[in-house]
């Protein structure tokens, strides 16, 4: 699943201002994450900050 989010928390601390696209699988573990640069089909705005430390198992 792709979804939109303002900005993005990596496990070193580094926040990332966005807007970001976060890709997961199934089980919501972090695919992939790069910069929204344009409008792209198939991504749900989310919003907010995505924090990765707290979505990795």
């Amino acid at each position: 699943m792709k979804r939109a989010y303002h900005d993005i928390l990596l496990p070193d601390g580094t926040l990332r201002k966005g807007p970001v696209v976060v890709e997961t699988d199934e089980a919501d573990r972090l695919l992939c994450w790069y910069p929204l640069l344009r409008e792209e089909a198939f991504v749900e705005w989310t919003g907010g900050t995505y924090s990765v430390s707290q979505k990795q198992p």
